[in-house]
């Protein structure tokens, strides 16, 4: 069995991030074509992407060209929105863990997730985190240290958090 561990994934659309905060400096994608779209910080490319990154059916097909039984995904690192207003940063979570999570649901035998989390914030760190790791047998969440938080883990008989 091959397992591919390092993958990402976004949703197909997301609401524009900068108008539903208030601030800019958040991604949004333009679609150039069925499938292909432009991530865009403000007025900037930040990167072009394919529909793989949206599209569990081209990834599925990708993975059995390639002899992958699995894929771990997780979200690009741009979205992670550290910088943002924690608060504005744990509602970015849910929305894309939400969507890692039914990817999972959907196709369990091929996908794993893991989950993102605001940093920043280590209360709301932790909400992420146990809401994340209860939505899905598939979800995982690991983190590095910071603040109160050194683990944080999803039990494999009861979804529960760690604090260490």
């Amino acid at each position: 069995m091959k397992i591919d561990i390092h993958t990402h994934i976004l949703p197909r659309e997301w609401p524009d991030l900068d108008k539903k905060y208030g601030y800019p400096g958040f991604v949004r994608l333009e679609h150039c074509d069925k499938c292909s779209a432009r991530m865009m910080i403000g007025d900037r490319v930040f990167r072009e992407i394919a529909d793989n990154v949206w599209e569990p059916k081209r990834r599925i097909e990708e993975m059995d060209r390639a002899d992958v039984s699995m894929q771990v995904l997780s979200t690009v690192p741009v979205m992670f929105s550290y910088w943002a207003k924690p608060k504005d940063t744990l509602d970015l979570c849910r929305l894309l863990n939400d969507h890692i999570a039914e990817v999972v649901r959907a196709n369990p035998k091929r996908f794993a997730g893991l989950g993102t989390i605001p940093l920043q914030d280590v209360d709301l760190a932790a909400q992420a985190a146990l809401r994340s790791a209860l939505m899905s047998t598939r979800t995982i969440i690991a983190t590095v240290p910071i603040a109160e938080i050194s683990i944080i883990h999803r039990s494999t008989s009861f979804g529960r958090l760690r604090r260490s």
